[in-house]
């Protein structure tokens, strides 16, 4: 496991606060509509707590990816338009083991 000196924890602390700015802006309109509160349950003691990392394919999706390509192969062209273009894919859902069991990362996808 590759460890972190000093002076990068310094800089990844920094990021904190950027990182919930990213998300306050991101989640606080609809579709999602997050409130202050919200935003400070991934935040415990200054720490952050929890991430989400999600993408959308509004045209198609990577090629070559081949858990993409089987699921491709086995659904009707059509479908895939109208059902899985344009939704958003969570790819990462992550929440600090001593915060998992709080109901954070439920209430990311919810």
């Amino acid at each position: 496991m590759a460890g972190v000196t000093r002076d990068e924890a310094h800089e990844l602390a920094g990021l904190v606060g950027r990182l919930r700015a990213v998300y306050r802006a991101a989640y606080g309109e609809p579709l999602w509509s997050e409130t202050e509160d919200d935003v400070e349950r991934f935040q415990d003691d200054g720490d952050l707590v929890g991430a989400c990392y999600a993408y959308r394919f509004d045209d198609a999706f990577p090629p070559g990816d081949l858990s993409y390509e089987v699921l491709l192969a086995q659904l009707d062209p059509h479908l895939v338009a109208r059902h899985l273009l344009g939704v958003v894919e969570i790819s990462e859902l992550m929440v600090h083991p001593q915060a998992q069991g709080s109901g954070i990362g439920t209430a990311r996808l919810g």
